[in-house]
């Protein structure tokens, strides 16, 4: 996917033991694929809870919704998150 990120000088950072808790938890769930553009921990661009019903992410999806603004990248991760979280219901 590529979407525009929009941070200035922000970049994620967490201690090893949180680090650790994270991938532990299947908490990492978007990391910037090709370079790493602000440093931030392992490349780690977006994180979720422990229930998986609130993330934090980087990258901007809702720049990304349509061929007029370049990208049509962010709808295509709105409708994977939305497929995810309603699975099973």
């Amino acid at each position: 996917l590529k979407l525009p990120i929009s941070h200035l000088y922000g970049q994620y950072h967490v201690d090893n033991k949180t680090l650790e808790e994270l991938k532990e938890h299947n908490q990492i769930i978007l990391r910037y694929a090709e370079h790493n553009p602000n440093g931030s921990v392992c490349a780690i661009s977006g994180v979720r809870n422990k229930a998986g019903n609130v993330i934090g992410m980087m990258p901007k999806p809702e720049r990304a919704m349509s061929k007029l603004v370049g990208s049509e990248d962010g709808r295509t991760l709105f409708e994977l998150f939305f497929h995810h979280m309603t699975k099973g219901l």
